[in-house]
């Protein structure tokens, strides 16, 4: 069965909201348009611009030279009905940038007006901005066609994009969704280019406003309402990505860890939620190519924001990602009809939304040693099969990335839930003195402190407690997370590596051991330390994806100093398992799957 549709378009389908502010902006121009003498509206915009504006009580000659500022307009592009006057424009377009520059600096960025008079004029610059935009996209300016308009913008208008930018930021801060418009305009959907335009504004800009703080905002208002808009969440994404990886230099960890605490995957992926359930509704929003465009570079953003941060963050951000059906969400749209649009934007592959399907599913494998994860993959699994959405017959046939990828997840979830269960079963009671230690069929009870230590009953536990638990009994040293790793996994982490990999290289592992306590001459020492020795990690016979490198801790963090900072400060958002570290006593299995070395760290001391 097939992933549903989104529905056929109507005739009573309902505007975006988008398409009703570009509806009345025209409408606004052909109201207000008044027929003038060209050299009365040059006479008027060649005016020096005023030091200030009272936006809320604006003077009569303001509203005049608002005025004449349409009618230039009008002249230049014309209302739809009327044909463009190309003679002026060389005169007047300079002088309309110019103003429209200075109302937007006085009427938004400095300044949000309360009265009733003050707010219509925002709203009539707003309508300004959007035409002063759209026009080189009409081909008014000359030697420039629809695909340079930005250069046209920048060459003719030095302040006009700093100042558009800087006003979707105010207008967003200030819960207005006309934000998108200068979005909009200043990004077109899919065209990278015009980041080069203006990402120096934007590093000014962040120094000042706390942007990936405020996209995330508004990506959890849109959310919550029930008609979808996808231009505001498009343009919100966007504010997200070029604030987080475009500004920095493509070095987002820092901004990500700094909003570790709003729970940044749990929203992104409701998003992709969100967007899915909406593409299917009858009477949505997200039905024009122009909206289901942007849904479908919305969802491309927030697949690949989930990807780097379960990449620096590993399972915690995975775990917030398959609570809101993230699978589900994939493979509800992984394969809608967006190629139809690839001709209204030539730089859209209509492939590309699958492809980051498949790196975030890449990013989960090493995540499967977590019951956790293996349990809500496996969760998930029931749904796309309840939804028929699992024996789908992709496109693109066996060489299809995300159904390759979705079938390893699956496979070696289940393997991994098979392999959970015998270490549990294999678990025996802990009180030395239980006179059936083993507990194959019985549940087994574990300290509500430390969440590792199991007995077989109430009685063991507290018997245990007084003669041996409560010396060793500690909480998990994972705080501060939304999903801390739990000290089960992390025992049963030790477990499978020591059943699998670390049994067949222990002699490699003994005689680094050896050369830690001194045993060799410093010379051999220092030579064997460099050697490394990789270990396929084999479950069920199945060839498992993660390559071990076997190493000292001390030599690790000296070789690798970033990572060892970044491990040493932040190690409870690290898959490790450890409890104090000691680089001279302990070995270090690092896992060298390309772009994850830091999720798989574990830490063995040398009774392993």
């Amino acid at each position: 069965m097939p992933p549903p549709h989104p529905p056929e378009e109507s005739e009573d389908k309902i505007p975006s909201p988008h398409d009703r502010l570009v509806r009345q902006a025209t409408e606004f121009l052909q109201e207000n348009f008044r027929q003038r003498d060209s050299d009365e509206i040059l006479k008027v915009l060649r005016c020096p611009l005023p030091s200030s504006l009272d936006v809320s009580h604006p003077s009569k000659d303001i509203l005049h030279t608002f005025s004449c500022l349409i009618s230039a307009l009008a002249l230049t592009c014309g209302p739809r009905t009327r044909s463009p006057t190309y003679t002026i424009f060389p005169t007047l377009w300079p002088h309309i940038c110019r103003w429209t520059t200075f109302f937007i600096q006085k009427c938004i960025i400095e300044s949000i007006p309360r009265t009733v008079q003050g707010v219509q004029l925002v709203e009539q610059v707003i309508y300004l901005a959007q035409l002063v935009a759209e026009t080189p996209r009409a081909g008014v300016i000359p030697g420039f066609n629809e695909s340079n308009q930005l250069s046209a913008l920048k060459l003719h208008t030095p302040l006009l994009i700093p100042s558009m930018l800087h006003a979707a930021i105010v207008l967003a801060e200030c819960g207005n969704p006309w934000f998108e418009l200068f979005m909009s305009n200043l990004q077109p959907v899919d065209q990278k280019d015009s980041e080069k335009y203006w990402v120096s504004d934007m590093k000014k800009l962040c120094s000042r406003y706390d942007i990936p703080a405020l996209a995330l905002r508004l990506l959890i208002e849109e959310n919550g309402k029930k008609e979808g808009d996808a231009y505001v969440l498009y343009a919100s994404m966007e504010l997200f990505h070029l604030s987080v990886v475009v500004v920095t230099d493509a070095k987002p960890e820092p901004i990500f860890r700094s909003l570790l605490a709003k729970n940044p995957v749990k929203w992104l992926a409701r998003t992709m939620s969100y967007i899915a359930s909406h593409l299917h509704d009858h009477h949505g929003t997200i039905r024009d190519p122009q909206a289901r465009l942007r849904a479908y570079a919305t969802l491309k953003y927030c697949a690949r924001h989930i990807g780097l941060c379960t990449r620096y963050f590993g399972y915690t951000c995975a775990v917030d990602a398959l609570d809101c059906r993230l699978i589900v969400s994939m493979a509800k749209t992984a394969y809608l009809p967006f190629q139809t649009m690839a001709d209204q934007v030539p730089q859209s592959d209509p492939n590309i939304l699958i492809e980051q399907y498949d790196t975030l599913l890449k990013a989960f494998l090493p995540l499967l040693l977590f019951r956790s994860v293996v349990y809500r993959i496996l969760k998930e699994l029931e749904k796309l099969k309840s939804l028929g959405l699992l024996d789908f017959v992709s496109p693109l046939g066996r060489d299809d990335p995300f159904q390759n990828s979705l079938k390893d997840v699956i496979a070696y979830a289940r393997s991994y839930k098979k392999t959970i269960h015998e270490y549990d079963q294999g678990r025996a009671c802990l009180n030395s003195l239980c006179p059936h230690p083993a507990m194959p069929d019985r549940k087994a009870k574990r300290c509500s402190r430390c969440r590792i230590a199991i007995y077989c009953s109430r009685e063991c536990q507290r018997a245990d407690w007084k003669v041996n638990h409560r010396d060793k009994c500690s909480p998990p040293p994972f705080r501060g997370l939304s999903n801390p790793v739990s000290e089960l996994d992390i025992a049963f982490i030790k477990a499978h590596v020591r059943q699998t990999a670390l049994r067949s290289h222990r002699e490699a592992i003994e005689r680094i051991i050896t050369q830690i306590r001194g045993e060799e001459t410093t010379r051999a020492r220092t030579r064997t330390r460099k050697d490394r020795v990789g270990i396929i990690l084999d479950v069920n016979g199945h060839r498992f994806p993660f390559s071990f490198g076997i190493d000292t801790l001390a030599n690790w963090l000296k070789d690798c100093p970033y990572q060892g900072d970044e491990w040493r400060e932040q190690r409870e958002e690290v898959i490790a398992a450890f409890s104090t570290v000691k680089p001279d006593s302990e070995v270090l299995i690092v896992v060298n799957l390309p772009g994850l070395t830091r999720l798989g760290l574990l830490t063995y001391k040398e009774e392993f």
